[in-house]
């Protein structure tokens, strides 16, 4: 699995600013809403909340992948690009 990012409500693939500005992929209405009241600026997310995101989006696997991915340097991070609530 590539690196995800969170905002501490959100999660997306890193990779996913490219695909915003090369492949013009809209962005949802919601995390819009989220990114302008937040100054366009992502907060720093404590490591247990972006846990919580991950698990709540990937499942209960998510724990392990993310010990497994922080062992090899990889993996989950908190910063700053878009979705999925």
């Amino acid at each position: 699995m590539g690196s995800l990012i969170t905002d501490g409500t959100w999660m997306w693939p890193i990779e996913f600013a490219h695909y915003v500005c090369r492949h013009h992929v809209e962005l949802l209405p919601d995390f819009l809403d989220d990114i302008r009241a937040q100054n366009y600026v992502s907060p720093e997310v404590p490591h247990d909340r972006a846990m919580a995101v991950f698990e709540e989006h990937l499942g209960e696997n998510a724990l392990s992948a993310a010990a497994a991915d922080a062992d090899t340097g990889q993996g989950a991070s908190s910063g700053t690009a878009p979705p999925s609530p």
